[in-house]
């Protein structure tokens, strides 16, 4: 077995070729992971925003459902209120029609 030590200029054109396509290729990979980072940073700012607004929005849905709450609590103590008085006015309307009679 012998080793030969010459080089052939289509052996140094195939490398260069290689070498070439090698660096080619690297580059172009690079330049679709920097694009795949801008749309995923994009993607992500937008959802970010979307995330907000939708905070923003159940936060207001909440503040409503609260005051809701309090107007209920509100309505059911004033007809409770009304309802005690009617009572009243119909127990002091029976005594007084009551006593009417016995007179």
């Amino acid at each position: 077995m012998t080793f030969n030590g010459s080089i052939d200029i289509g052996q140094i054109l195939t490398l260069a070729a290689m070498l070439l396509g090698g660096f080619y290729f690297v580059w172009e990979i690079k330049g679709k992971l920097n694009l795949l980072i801008q749309e995923t940073t994009m993607r992500h700012d937008s959802n970010v925003k979307e995330f907000t607004d939708i905070k923003t929005q159940l936060s207001e849905l909440s503040k409503v459902a609260i005051e809701l709450a309090k107007q209920e609590i509100r309505m059911n103590t004033i007809d409770q209120r009304m309802l005690e008085i009617s009572t009243r006015v119909h127990s002091l309307t029976e005594k007084a029609v009551g006593k009417r009679k016995v007179s």
